[in-house]
């Protein structure tokens, strides 16, 4: 039987109404992955909410947000908790291979993974928590066409 393993909820952001701090994180990655000035076409903010239960055998934090902004050539995902900190990862939209969702088979849970040469290095797959919402549908939709696009362009 799966289970869900985290309640998650998206909504757009504009990139200035996103934390200070977060903001500063994501345009110190830009500058040194050399991506250029951080103008998003799309930002969706998740926060996940874990629904397991606190015990000595729980790893894990109980919440973080994830955040995905798409610029015209890019995707930076971070995301951020109190135990993990902050997480910056980035890929070129022609360097994605795959956009997959989880198997609900294995795992029920909402978002997708992004295979991709993730900050340059070889091809790996990273999860992108969205919810199941129009927020994360949309963004979903959204990154899908602008990765076909990319690939059209060549």
């Amino acid at each position: 039987m799966t289970m869900r393993l985290y309640d998650r909820s998206s909504r757009t952001l504009a990139y200035a109404d996103l934390d200070p701090a977060l903001r500063q994180a994501v345009e110190r990655h830009a500058e040194e992955r050399l991506l250029g000035a951080v103008a998003p076409v799309a930002v969706v903010d998740t926060r996940s909410v874990s629904l397991k239960r606190r015990g000595l055998l729980r790893r894990g934090e109980p919440e973080h947000r994830t955040v995905g902004l798409l610029l015209p050539h890019a995707l930076i995902v971070l995301t951020a908790g109190a135990e993990r900190g902050v997480v910056v990862k980035s890929t070129l939209l022609a360097d994605i291979a795959a956009i997959r969702r989880q198997d609900p088979q294995l795992v029920l849970d909402t978002g997708f993974s992004v295979e991709a040469r993730w900050d340059g290095a070889r091809a790996v797959s990273w999860f992108l928590a969205l919810g199941d919402d129009p927020a994360g549908r949309a963004f979903h939709e959204t990154l899908h066409d602008a990765v076909v696009a990319a690939r059209r362009r060549g």
